[in-house]
Formats: structure tokens, sequence, C-alpha cells
């Protein structure tokens, strides 16, 4: 009997034992591994070849700029680079730093430089950034292995910001072996992490680089998975099936505040929520072509509201296209813009013939709640608006959008890196740019003015003429400007640049 008792005890601490191991191994599985969740699938991991933000997130953990932002001045500051010298208003010279590689051991050198420039603006390809790069660069020129100068077409105030936010190096020899469509789903950058996995639309993986000429991340792998439902997404946060969520609704802050395993966290964001009219009928007839009607939606709209009751204030009033983050913004716009004003909306409407409203289709993918405040808004002057929804799919509206197929009004948002009025207003408002939705020659000239002088006074008098005109002519219907809210896990350290998360910086308590 008390041998039994002794081999009961023997098979008890050896269950323990083995359970506390098991718990053990899963702590450090844990520790070695940040879960992510992502709102939308990734379509491509090619950088110079998507706008999509959840594909930002994983892009960045991947390759490197030339630059970087510092997290405090949010300036930039060199990364892959030494140092630069500015020859003359046109030509950059810019000193590479020495002994960097791939994550497929190919070296980093001037020709990585001149190649990853040269590819984005290649007509042939049509990659998605050239357009932002064909109005800026002239030609990159090779000096020697660790030397490159790049020549612009007119003086560039915003150059460096522009690299330490788009310039992405990619690998010359692979590239050209494997083909862009085969990079866009096999990435190699010199980032702090490698592609080790994808499943397309359900999990990305990135493991730590070992071969990173930088400081080493903290956190071996990084799992990156999709899950499109808010409420899905904070129910595994709160019960630790995963670690981060990246730009949480504001609706489930409560839930994650209650939680014991997880916290909020909230950044300054420079991102800007908009209606996007279209002002010239790209995608067909339409009464948003008249002024009037255009002016109705715009005091149709009680964006307090919305911010009030749908963001539950985690949000800033904006009366213009852009936020106050960015240089060239201007308080003034105030002054001038449509008040919340429902009979208003509804005069106008009769003046411009359409005293009985009319249908018309709105367009997103985000912030499904501040879409449909705004539909009941406009219901309630009479237009009534068929909802085309992309939530999961960002890169088919991207598409539709820049081919001049969406139809009536589009809800987007938009937050570069680069705190400056060029990289925003040109991009959405000059006629060369495929999301202008209303080619103007004025706003044309100005923007062109602006981002070829190093004036800072007259860039701001510029910038200011092109808001002002926007708002006037009701071109945008700009609805709030965000926080960036974040859902993290209580014993992760977290880092991040607005809604650009740091993975390689976080770290384990």
């Amino acid at each position: 009997m008390k041998r039994r008792s002794r081999l009961v005890l023997l098979v008890f601490f050896l269950c323990c034992l083995t359970a506390a191991l098991e718990a053990e191994d899963a702590s450090a599985a844990s520790q070695d591994t940040l879960k992510i969740s992502l709102f939308q699938r990734v379509s491509t991991l090619d950088p110079w070849n998507t706008a999509e933000l959840v594909a930002w997130w994983v892009l960045d953990a991947l390759y490197d700029c030339l630059y970087t932002i510092d997290a405090q001045t949010l300036k930039p500051v060199p990364n892959l680079v030494v140092s630069h010298k500015l020859i003359n208003n046109t030509t950059w010279e810019f000193e590479l730093k020495k002994g960097v590689k791939f994550s497929n051991g190919e070296p980093f050198n001037a020709e990585a430089v001149k190649f990853s420039f040269d590819r984005g603006l290649d007509p042939e390809r049509k990659l998605y950034t050239k357009p932002q790069w064909d109005r800026i660069i002239e030609s990159v020129q090779i000096v020697d292995d660790s030397k490159v100068r790049i020549i612009t077409k007119k003086p560039d105030p915003i150059l460096l910001n522009r690299l330490a936010s788009y310039s992405f190096m990619v690998p010359p020899k692979y590239i050209k072996e494997k083909g862009d469509a085969y990079f866009g789903e096999h990435p190699i950058g010199t980032g702090p992490y490698k592609l080790v996995n994808w499943k397309r639309g359900e999990e990305i993986i990135l493991e730590a680089n070992k071969d990173y000429w930088g400081n080493p991340p903290n956190i071996k792998r990084l799992q990156f998975r999709k899950i499109p439902e808010a409420a899905v997404s904070t129910a595994e946060l709160i019960t630790g099936g995963i670690d981060v969520i990246p730009r949480i609704l504001s609706d489930q802050v409560p839930t994650v505040e209650k939680s014991a395993k997880a916290k909020i966290e909230s950044k300054p964001s420079s991102r800007v929520f908009f209606l996007q009219v279209d002002a010239d009928g790209r995608a067909g007839k339409t009464p948003l072509q008249d002024l009037k009607v255009r002016r109705a939606v715009y005091h149709a709209i009680d964006r307090k509201a919305i911010m009030r009751d749908v963001k539950r204030g985690y949000a800033e009033m904006i009366h213009g296209p852009l936020s106050k983050i960015y240089f060239g913004h201007d308080p003034n716009m105030e002054k001038i813009e449509p008040e919340y004003n429902p009979e208003k909306a509804k005069k106008l409407l009769a003046e411009a013939g359409y005293a009985n409203g009319f249908n018309a289709e709105i367009s997103a993918y985000d912030e499904k709640q501040i879409v449909e405040a705004i539909q009941g808004y406009l219901l309630k002057i009479g237009i009534k608006t068929r909802l085309n929804w992309y939530g999961a799919d960002l890169g088919t509206l991207i598409k539709l959008r820049n081919a001049g197929k969406v139809k009536d009004l589009g809800m987007y948002s938009f937050g570069p890196k680069v705190f400056d009025a060029d990289i925003f207003l040109t991009y959405w408002h000059h006629s060369t740019m495929a999301p202008c939705a209303a080619k103007r020659k004025e706003l044309d000239n100005w923007l062109d003015e602006a981002s070829g002088t190093f004036d800072i006074k007259r860039r701001q008098e510029l910038y200011s003429k092109v808001q002002r005109y926007i708002v006037e002519n009701v071109l945008w219907v700009p609805i709030l400007s965000d926080v960036c809210l974040y859902g993290v896990n209580k014993n992760l350290n977290f880092a991040a640049i607005g809604e650009f998360p740091q993975f390689h910086k976080c770290s384990w308590k």
C-alpha cells in the first residue's frame, strides 16, 4: 500500500514537472513571437507597387530606406546613408553605408540605389509609386561603389523626407533573375526581418534577419494574421491570441480597457478621413458635377456628431484637406468652409434641380460606422446612397479609383509619413496623379511652384491657395483627423511613429 502511494506521488510529481516544462516552453515560444492583426489582406510585398496601409506595416520590417524618420523630431535622419551634400539646387550626393547586405547575401551598394529608382521609374513596369517619383527624379548616377548622386528635375525642398519614407532599397541581381511578380511574393530587403512564409489572404510570418546591419530586433518572429472583423480581433487580443491590433476601432476601446491582458496606446496621427467627390464625372455623368450639389453634401454632414458618437472623441476636427501635423496646414479654412446646415443643403439641391434628391453611390473600405453615419445624413436631405464596400480588398478599390471608375463619392483616408503638404496635396489634386478626380490648371500651377522652391514662406502661401480652392469648390469633404489607437498586450514595450509600428524596436517586458 505504501509502495503504491509512493508510485502515485511520483506520477503526480512527473505530471507537474511536465506541465511546468510545457508552460515554460509555451512561454518561451510566446516571447519569441509577436502576433499582429491585419484588418485587410496584403496584395503584394513589393514596396514600390502598393499603397495599402496593412502592407506597409509588413514592408517596414522587411526593407530599409536611405533615410528614416526620427521618432522624436519627425525629421529625416540617415539610415543606409552616412552623409549627403547638395552640389547645386538639383544635385544631391550621398555617401552610402558600407558592408550592408540584402537578406539573400547580395551586397547593398550604389548599383542597388540606382537600380531601385530606375526600376520604380521604368515606364514599362508601371509600378504604383512611379507617378510620385516621376515628377521628382531626373536621374540617379553612380559616382563609385558607395557614392551616388540623385538629380532632381527641379529644386526639391523635401527630398530627404521623401527618401525617409519611399526609397525602399531592392536587390538588382535577384529581381533581374526572378522578375517583378516573383519578387512581389518572395521579397528580399536589407531590413531587420525576412519573409519565411506567406499564406495569401491569411498569414504572413517574418523572422529576424541574422545578418541585419543595424541593431538586431528584440523579438525573433512576427506573425501577421488577417482578421477583418474588429470584434473578433479584439476578442483575440484580450485572450492573448494576438498581441497588437494596429488602428483598433474606437468602439472596441472600452472592451480592451477592461481587459487584464491588454491596453490601449494612442499615437498622434497624420491620417485624414474624407469624401472624394467625382467633380469631373470621371465615372460617368453625376449631379455632383454641380457645385451647388457638392456644397449641399458638405452642409449635410454633421462631422462633430460623428467625432462624438462614432469615434467617441478619439479624433480631431479638420476644416480643410490637411491636419495640423503637416507643414502647410492653414488654420483659416474654418472661416470659409460650409457649416453643418441641412436646411441650407436642401435649398441648394432644389436650386440645382434636385428638390426631390437623387440616388448615388458611395465606395469605401474602412471605418464602416462613419460611412453609415454619412449615408444617414445624406438621406435626410434626399440623397439616397448605395454602399460599395471593399473592406478587406483595398487593392481593388484603389485600381478602380485610379482608373476613374469610382462613381459619385468615395470615402478614403490618407496619412503618409512625409509630414508635408506637398506629398498630401499633390498626390490627390495634381492632374498628373491617378487619384485626382478634379483636374484644375490652377491647382497644378500652384502645386508645381510650391514643390520647386526652398522658400518656406512662399510654399505656405501656395499651399494655402490650394486648400482654399479645394474647400471653396468642394473637391473634397473633409471628415476628421484620426488619432491612432493601438490595442497592445500589457507585457509588450510597444514602439510606433503615428500609425506606423516599429516592430523591430518592440520588446517583451
